[in-house]
């Protein structure tokens, strides 16, 4: 009997290349930055304005509130300014409307020359029969810095992601081409392909990535690139840049391997996975991180606590409730220990 000689079956498979590192440390920053924007934002729009009309009503509104206050405007008793001091001793006016019995209302704080002009020019129309209609609070300067923390959290941000997201390598069964495709948060962004005639081996092309974030005495980001070989030694970089890591190029490098078929090598990518040591902190090193920690998360859980306050109108900039500190810090003072922890935990080289 004449039997047919099976197919010949061909490699095919997919190898996940990435995700890539990230810069942590740039991360906590920007984020902290950005927390920094939005309550600068919040400080710098928030702006009250005071209409009475003679004979009739006052409305007290505000920017950042939907909530506006009406009441008459011959309740209004008494016309003053409190002046106060921040945590740095700068003083600041706030103008203060006493209404008949007992009832005030607190504008927003502005600086003390502000204030007391304001507070002089309703005193005197209210004196004279005439329509108020005045405005205070808020900084055009302040905003200026929120921008500035904003452009800076954007720049952190783009530092610690650099390299963000993965590449699928697949092989389809004629093993004629490597396809690869760039993915950012699951979704497909770029596909090319790089021809596999004649490749012998697959390797990694070392670099480093730099920036103005780095440390003074920081080394380069460690970063490289898929390569592969062939039989006339010609180099076909799988991407058109390196990418932060070591681990991840190598893993990736030993499973492209594994499906075109390639023996392992004595001192090839396998043998150097295998060498690399696994990431471990210290205990002195893990308690001060846990220490800036606890710091910075009870910083960033007092912003977050007087941002919702704002949003739902309990507090304003010229506050200084103390439960909102208690509660932000109470919060996010364990949060950011557990997170300190878990960042340097031990771990897989990367």
């Amino acid at each position: 009997m004449v039997f047919r000689e099976p197919a010949r079956q061909h490699a095919r498979g997919s190898v996940r290349y990435g995700p890539f590192p990230v810069r942590t440390r740039l991360l906590i920053f920007s984020f902290a930055a950005l927390l920094t924007a939005i309550v600068l934002t919040f400080v710098a729009l928030d702006r009250d304005r005071l209409v009475c009309t003679p004979g009739a009503r006052c409305s007290l509104s505000n920017t950042l509130r939907t909530q506006i206050h009406t009441f008459p405007t011959a309740a209004i008793g008494e016309v003053r300014v409190d002046v106060r001091s921040n945590s740095k001793g700068v003083p600041y006016g706030v103008i203060v409307l006493s209404l008949a019995p007992t009832q005030e209302f607190r504008l927003s704080q502005t600086s003390v020359e502000e204030a007391n002009a304001v507070a002089a020019r309703i005193r005197a129309r209210l004196a004279a029969g005439q329509k108020v209609d005045v405005e205070v609070g808020g900084s055009w300067w302040v905003l200026a810095l929120a921008g500035a923390a904003l452009l800076l959290c954007f720049s952190l941000v783009a530092a610690g992601l650099r390299g963000f997201g993965v590449f699928q390598l697949d092989i389809p069964s004629d093993r004629s081409r490597l396809r690869v495709q760039r993915r950012l948060l699951g979704i497909p962004v770029s596909t090319h392909e790089v021809s596999l005639e004649g490749v012998t081996d697959v390797l990694i092309e070392g670099g480093a990535l730099d920036d103005a974030w780095r440390g003074r005495d920081e080394a380069p980001t460690p970063a490289g690139r898929l390569v592969l070989v062939d039989a006339w030694g010609a180099v076909r970089p799988v991407t058109s840049t390196v990418f932060p890591g070591a681990a991840v190029h190598l893993r990736a490098a030993c499973a492209l391997r594994a499906i075109l078929g390639m023996v392992p090598q004595r001192g090839g990518v396998e043998e150097h996975l295998a060498s690399l040591p696994w990431i471990t902190t210290s205990p002195g090193m893990r308690a001060a991180f846990s220490f800036i920690g606890a710091t910075l998360g009870a910083l960033l859980g007092i912003g977050l606590v007087a941002v919702g306050v704002l949003l739902v109108g309990g507090l304003q900039p010229s506050d200084s409730d103390t439960w909102v500190f208690a509660v932000g810090a109470v919060l996010g003072a364990p949060a950011g220990v557990v997170f300190a922890l878990f960042v340097t935990r031990t771990r897989p080289p990367t």
